[in-house]
């Protein structure tokens, strides 16, 4: 009787563990791209600098419906994301293109000519800055690298970095050490 009590504390506490991701604690951590099936599945695809990444709307509509296992200091109220759930509920495949986060006003300018380059995919990355984080630590997005055009099967790193003026941030890392995400966890002065 005494082992089998033991046995449902033990999983109690691992399933709370696994429902918080607390970014404040995470110093250096792996995590893996996931394999999935982009023809069947509802799929949001969402192209940076140096990766190609892959999320189930499900997923995504998931952790907006479901904050509470979100870490409550990224956590929006719902009706933030209405845009994004409107997107989320159309039957076609999403391609959104990321210009603002991985580049630099300079590389945008070489790109379109002018720095005051604007589209509706803007919106949707900003609601997702905070979403798609905790699907890349749960392993729960296909990460196709760029320069080699393949799923990464390799481990990935999610690495704290201290930025200017004591700026702290998390920075996701493919495994050539080029970063595909960050999010800011503490602002500077």
């Amino acid at each position: 009787m005494t082992k089998q009590i033991l046995i449902i504390l033990l999983l109690a506490l691992s399933i709370e563990s696994w429902s918080h991701i607390d970014y404040d604690k995470i110093r250096r951590k792996k995590f893996y791209s996931s394999e999935l099936d982009t023809t069947s599945t509802d799929i949001l695809r969402l192209e940076k600098k140096h990766a190609i990444i892959y999320f189930k709307k499900s997923d995504i509509k998931e952790l907006i419906n479901n904050p509470v296992s979100r870490d409550s200091k990224f956590t929006l109220p719902k009706e933030v994301h209405s845009d994004l759930e409107s997107l989320l509920n159309s039957s076609e495949q999403i391609r959104l293109r990321d210009w603002w986060y991985d580049y630099t006003e300079e590389e945008r300018k070489r790109m379109f000519g002018s720095d005051d380059y604007k589209n509706k995919d803007k919106n949707h990355i900003e609601d997702l800055y905070y979403i798609c984080p905790d699907l890349l630590h749960d392993s729960k997005a296909m990460i196709i690298d760029k320069e080699t055009g393949k799923i990464v099967t390799e481990k990935m790193l999610i690495k704290r970095v201290n930025g200017l003026m004591g700026t702290i941030y998390l920075d996701f890392l493919l495994p050539n050490k080029k970063s595909i995400w960050n999010i800011v966890l503490v602002l500077g002065e």
